[in-house]
C-alpha cells in the first residue's frame, strides 16, 4: 500500500511499504485522559449529589471499569482496523468468555457483591493490558508530531460524539436505573438485557461484517452492499426473536421464578434489537 506523511492535516495513521503500521501516540493518550476526566467528575458528582444508586463507592468501580473498557476498545479497533479482523476476536470476544465463566463459578461460590466487583475490576484491567501488549507487539506507535490535542480533538469529533450517541442510546436505559430506581428493578432489566443479549450480539456481527467489507469491494458498491447487511440482518434477528422469547418464557417462568418481572422487558428489548440490526449496520458503513 502507498505512504502517506502523517501530517497534523493528515491522516493520523497510514501504513508503511512494508505493511507494518504507525499509529499516533496521541490517540491513545487522549483517551486515557478523557477517560480520568469524565471519571473524575462523576466522582465530584457521587460525593456532591447522590442520587439512585450513584455513590461514591460505585463511582470507584465504575472509574477503574470504565477506564480499563476505553483502553481496551481502543487497542481493539485499532489492531482490528490495521491488522486483521482475528484481532477483534482476540480482545474482544476472547477474554469476554474466560471474563464470564470466571464470574460464574465465582459468584456461584462467593456470593457477595462487592466481591465480585473487585474481581470484575482486577479482570477488566487484565484484559486492558493483554489488548496494550498485542498493541505493542503488532502496531508501531510514536509521537508522530508534536500533541496539537485541540487538533486531535477537532478532527475526531464528529466519530466521537456519533461514537457517544450510540452508546447512550444502547446503554442510556441502564444508567436512567440506576439513578432512579431500585436495586431490585435493575436487576430485573439487566436479566432481561442478559437474554436479548443474543440478539444485539447478532447486530453486531453484522455491523463488523459492514466495516470489514469495506476493504473488500470498489467504493462506488459499497453502499448496496451494506444496504443489503442491514436488510439480513433485520431478517436474521426477526428469526432468533421468536424462539428466544419463547425460551425466555419457560426459563422464567420455571428455572427462574423469582426473575419473571423481566420477561416484558425482555420482549421489548426484542423488539426494539430488529431495529437496532438495521441502525447498527447502517451506522457502521456510514462510519467507515
Amino acid at each position: 500500500s502507498s505512504s502517506m506523511p502523517c501530517t497534523t492535516s493528515g491522516r493520523a495513521a497510514r501504513e508503511r511499504a512494508d505493511g507494518s503500521s504507525i499509529i499516533a501516540r496521541q490517540y491513545l493518550d487522549l483517551t486515557v485522559m478523557l477517560s480520568v476526566g469524565l471519571d473524575a467528575l462523576l466522582l465530584l458528582w457521587a460525593f456532591l449529589a447522590p442520587v439512585g444508586l450513584l455513590t461514591s463507592e460505585t463511582v470507584i468501580f465504575i472509574a477503574i471499569i470504565g477506564l480499563a473498557n476505553a483502553v481496551t476498545i481502543f487497542a481493539q479497533r485499532v489492531l482490528q482496523a490495521r491488522v486483521s479482523d482475528y484481532e477483534y476476536f482476540a480482545i474482544g470476544a476472547l477474554p469476554a468468555i474466560v471474563t464470564t465463566l470466571l464470574l460464574v463459578v465465582f459468584v456461584l461460590l462467593v456470593p457477595d457483591v462487592t466481591a465480585y466487583l473487585i474481581l470484575q475490576s482486577v479482570l477488566t484491567v487484565a484484559t486492558m493490558v493483554w489488548a496494550l501488549l498485542r498493541l505493542r507487539q503488532r502496531v508501531d506507535m510514536r509521537l508522530i508530531k508534536p500533541y496539537a490535542a485541540l487538533d486531535y480533538l477537532r478532527r475526531a469529533a464528529p466519530t466521537g460524539m456519533s461514537m457517544i450517541g450510540s452508546i447512550l442510546v444502547l446503554r442510556g436505559d441502564l444508567t436512567i436505573l440506576g439513578l432512579r430506581s431500585t436495586e431490585d428493578q435493575v436487576g430485573q432489566y439487566s436479566m432481561a438485557g442478559a437474554i436479548a443479549g443474543l440478539l444485539f450480539l447478532v447486530c453486531e456481527v453484522f455491523a463488523l461484517r459492514a466495516v470489514s467489507a469495506h476493504r473488500a469491494v470498489e467504493a462506488d458498491a459499497y453502499p448496496s452492499v451494506v444496504a443489503g447487511l442491514a436488510r439480513t440482518a433485520v431478517l436474521a434477528v426477526a428469526l432468533v426473536a421468536l424462539p428466544l422469547i419463547g425460551v425466555s418464557w419457560v426459563v422464567l417462568t420455571y428455572l427462574l421464578p423469582d426473575f419473571w418481572p423481566a420477561f416484558w422487558p425482555t420482549v421489548i428489548l426484542a423488539i426494539a434489537a430488529v431495529a437496532s440490526a438495521y441502525t447498527r449496520v447502517m451506522a457502521g458503513g456510514l462510519g467507515m
